[in-house]
C-alpha cells in the first residue's frame, strides 16, 4: 500500500471473449434456477434437505472455467465438490 492507502501495483484486467462470458452467464443462471427448484421441492417436502449455493455462482463458474487444461493448468485437474458448489461442476 502507498502512503495514502492506495495500491502501489498496477490494476490487472483481463478481457474474455464474448462467447466465454455468455457461457459463464448461462451456467450461473442455470445454477441459480436449479437452486430455486431445490428450494421449491424442499418446501413441498419432496426432498429431505437443501443446501443453498446461491450467491456463489460467479466464483464457482470462474474456478471451473479456469481449469481448462491449458499450459497453466494440468490437463487432469479436478474439482473437489461439496454441497455448495454445483456451478463449478456444471462448468466442467
Amino acid at each position: 500500500m502507498g502512503r495514502y492507502g492506495q495500491l502501489d501495483m498496477p490494476v490487472l484486467s483481463a478481457s474474455l471473449p464474448t462467447e466465454v462470458l455468455i457461457e459463464a452467464y448461462r451456467l450461473m443462471y442455470l445454477s441459480r434456477r436449479l437452486d430455486d427448484r431445490e428450494i421449491l421441492l424442499k418446501r413441498q417436502n419432496r426432498i429431505y434437505f437443501q443446501v443453498s449455493g446461491a450467491g456463489h455462482e460467479a466464483i464457482q463458474i470462474a474456478a471451473g472455467l479456469a481449469i481448462d487444461g491449458s499450459a497453466h493448468t494440468p490437463a487432469r485437474s479436478v474439482i473437489g465438490s461439496n454441497t455448495r458448489s454445483p456451478a463449478a461442476i456444471a462448468s466442467r
